[in-house]
């Protein structure tokens, strides 16, 4: 069994402004987005840039932006859809 979380990107305007987040600085998120993988499993990466890339530091400015415009009492809503895969390993 296989469960995969399929994250919303466009339902609220805190997903939109996260999407372009990970699409401007994901170092290989164009790559690896859920709809890229859903018919072919590869190695579970992350989307952040390593401590060490130059992009690091603007990430996290940029990601606490988009935090402060959309939280809600400290909180904000990742809506995503979970798809469960059932077969035989071969």
């Amino acid at each position: 069994m296989l469960l995969w979380n399929e994250r919303g990107t466009d339902s609220t305007p805190f997903l939109r402004d996260y999407e372009q987040l990970l699409l401007t600085y994901g170092a290989d998120y164009k790559e690896v987005r859920d709809e890229r993988t859903t018919s072919v499993i590869r190695v579970f990466r992350s989307n952040a840039p390593d401590p060490n890339d130059s992009n690091h530091a603007a990430t996290l400015r940029e990601l606490k932006r988009i935090f402060d415009k959309h939280q809600q009492f400290d909180r904000v809503l990742f809506e995503y859809t979970t798809r469960i895969y059932f077969g035989q390993v071969t």
